[in-house]
């Protein structure tokens, strides 16, 4: 079973609140990966996959035993946890995560920048409180994890696709903001 066919039967009838397919969502995040440089196959096959979890019931280890221990870890770090009962603890305890292990996987920061970035992109369906929030959660939340990241040395594989996301993100929230 390829990936596109397996993403296909997971997210079956499952819609964005934009109204496009879940999948949409998830094949955009790769493409903004591969436009920023990305060529490599595990964060590619991890972003594919990044909300699988969130999104479905599948287990862990059925991932992992389809796409490898080392995509199963990636998109683990990027999901959040269900226990949280409110979207900001969600968000906060993932970035969290995040930054504690950022040093050695950079891979999942580097895919939260894309969906972050598809989801400022395709913001504009929402009330206009929901797009402010969103634009707030990314500025404060968000970008300084990323820049964060960026600064450090330690990670140059991922720094110049995580640069010219950045850009893209922050240019983003200028556009929405300018369209308040």
């Amino acid at each position: 079973m390829d990936n596109q066919f397996f993403l296909t039967h997971l997210y079956e009838g499952k819609k964005r609140k934009t109204g496009e397919s879940a999948t949409s969502h998830l094949y955009a995040v790769k493409k903004i990966l591969e436009e920023a440089g990305v060529n490599e196959n595990t964060i590619l096959t991890a972003a594919l996959f990044h909300d699988i979890f969130e999104d479905t019931l599948i287990s862990k280890d059925y991932i992992a035993h389809k796409l490898g221990d080392e995509v199963t870890e990636i998109i683990e770090l990027c999901s959040k946890d269900e226990y949280w009962n409110t979207a900001y603890c969600r968000m906060k305890s993932n970035l969290d995560e995040m930054e504690s292990c950022w040093r050695a996987h950079p891979e999942p920061v580097l895919i939260k920048m894309a969906d972050r970035l598809h989801n400022l992109l395709t913001i504009r369906g929402f009330i206009k409180e929901k797009q402010l929030s969103y634009v707030k959660e990314t500025e404060q939340l968000l970008i300084p994890l990323f820049e964060k990241v960026i600064n450090t040395t330690s990670i140059n594989s991922c720094q110049k696709p995580m640069k010219y996301l950045l850009k893209k993100i922050k240019a983003e929230i200028i556009n929405i903001e300018n369209n308040f």
